[in-house]
């Protein structure tokens, strides 16, 4: 019998349920804002694990999701990158890697997010910023930071892309 690997995330790890949009992890809910996963009535969480909603993002592309399909897992679908910083400066640099989201408030906001490393592997990371009210760019936002979570060895990332129903949400 072939085994299977997943990958749990605590939705409550970056400030908890209570903690509102402010830490905790994010969703773009599209018309409904960004909100943290378990929280706004919308409780993408579970104790035995649900699925991210993934969306494969290009340069120029959205992660704006919708009330029924909230986004909370972006997969940087273009180039790769030597690390997390590169991830990062690549995203809040003005002509960077451009994506687009649900207005912001001036709050914290963290994402799950997949790159594809120099290294031909995946490379999930913690996005991280904080909201210029109104934005609908990252470059437009304020402290755009990118900290590596797990590197998946010998995984690249088509291949994540095609299995993200093994990443999962849970309280």
């Amino acid at each position: 019998m072939a085994t299977q690997d997943f990958l749990d995330f605590s939705g409550q790890a970056w400030g908890g349920a209570n903690a509102g949009f402010v830490r905790g992890l994010t969703a773009d809910f599209g018309p409904g804002g960004l909100f943290n996963v378990a929280t706004a009535g919308f409780d993408l969480t579970s104790a035995t694990g649900t699925a991210v909603n993934a969306v494969q993002v290009a340069s120029g592309g959205s992660i704006v999701g919708s009330l029924a399909t909230p986004n909370d897992f972006i997969i940087l679908s273009e180039g790769n990158f030597l690390n997390a910083s590169a991830v990062a400066q690549a995203l809040a640099s003005p002509g960077g890697y451009v994506v687009n989201h649900s207005a912001s408030l001036a709050v914290d906001y963290h994402m799950l997010l997949a790159y594809a490393g120099t290294d031909g592997f995946a490379h999930i990371a913690d996005l991280h910023w904080f909201g210029n009210p109104g934005s609908t760019v990252l470059t437009n936002d304020l402290n755009v930071n990118v900290s590596d979570i797990v590197t998946l060895a010998g995984v690249n990332l088509n291949q994540l892309a095609a299995n993200t129903s093994h990443v999962h949400l849970i309280t």
